[in-house]
């Protein structure tokens, strides 16, 4: 558990699947532990964007299930898609880390928390601070620039 808490959930969902009801059940699950405002901090990645082909994420989502639809209106529509072709995984990335900051800054940088087990990680001294590995800093360690979103091959 990083301190100062959780700033994002990712809900991964694969392209081409009909997300079920054990789908909907790990959403509720999620939901009884964090309660509904995890939505605020929820960003969805479709994985596997590579299966599109011509579409578009926005055409595909044009006929969602009514769960996919429920979850997308409930975190306000913050959702990116990612591929699994290692070539194009880079500007993905850099897109994701930067839903996360934009995600983190429309929360005034206030972390979710659900209950006291949080707020004693933070007063402890467990190690590293939040802000040692900000978005921004996790980028730079991975090599990622900034402003092309790729990899510079070294590590």
């Amino acid at each position: 558990m990083a301190t100062p808490g959780i700033h994002a959930f990712i809900l991964c969902l694969k392209i081409g699947d009909r997300h079920t009801e054990p789908d909907r059940k790990i959403m509720d699950f999620y939901e009884d532990i964090f309660g509904s405002y995890l939505y605020r901090y929820l960003i969805v990645v479709f994985t596997c964007d590579e299966q599109l082909r011509c579409k578009t994420l926005e055409e595909y989502l044009k006929d969602p299930t009514e769960d996919v639809k429920s979850i997308l209106e409930k975190c306000e529509s913050r959702y990116t898609s990612i591929s699994n072709i290692k070539t194009s995984k880079s500007k993905k990335v850099m897109k994701l880390i930067d839903m996360i900051i934009k995600l983190v800054d429309f929360n005034d940088v206030k972390p979710f928390f659900k209950d006291k087990f949080y707020n004693h990680i933070e007063s402890g001294n467990f190690g590293i601070t939040c802000q040692e590995h900000s978005p921004r800093k996790i980028a730079k360690l991975n090599n990622i620039d900034g402003e092309t979103g790729e990899t510079s091959g070294t590590n």
